[in-house]
């Protein structure tokens, strides 16, 4: 069974009759003080104008304070004007909003692969200042690869133009 605003039910209690209670802020034309909500008209004349007076104060020092703001935002925006002036009359060679540096480009390597390829014309220097067999150096072509990337062991073939082959 549902009832509509209003109505009451026979076991429900009757609604309480709403009265009227007096005002609980401050009586009309009164100016509350500053900061604590009392009645000024319970204050003498000297205190009612000390309170007064420093609602003035407060509003001027509220109205000064954005007048500053809004003067300090004007002279930060012809500090950035002068400030870029300068800098762009100071020469052509650098400019911080449009300069930049592309990312260094790198090479592809596939470690997994050899360092030279098999038929690859290579060039051997000599390394006649090592202690064992004499290693001359000269041209010639790969016949062999094992291992991989700086690893690369390689097996060259020298064409027979190279420093061996040639008598002194």
């Amino acid at each position: 069974m549902s009832t509509s605003p209003g109505e009451t039910t026979p076991d429900a209690p009757a609604p309480l009759p709403i009265s009227p209670r007096p005002a609980t802020g401050p009586g009309e034309n009164t100016t509350p003080a500053a900061g604590t909500q009392q009645d000024t008209s319970a204050l003498s004349a000297a205190d009612q104008d000390a309170v007064a007076a420093a609602e003035k104060k407060a509003a001027r020092k509220a109205t000064k304070a954005a007048q500053k703001a809004a003067v300090e935002r004007e002279k930060r925006k012809k500090a950035l004007v002068h400030q870029n002036a300068v800098l762009l009359a100071s020469g052509t060679q650098y400019d911080p909003r449009n300069e930049s540096t592309p990312p260094e480009r790198k090479p592809f390597i596939n470690v997994d692969a050899p360092a030279l390829r098999v038929g690859e014309h290579v060039h051997v220097d000599d390394a006649l200042s090592m202690i064992g067999p004499a290693r001359y150096g000269g041209d010639g072509y790969v016949v062999s690869t094992t291992g991989y990337g700086a690893a690369t062991k390689l097996t060259v073939r020298y064409t027979s133009t190279d420093a061996r082959s040639r008598k002194s």
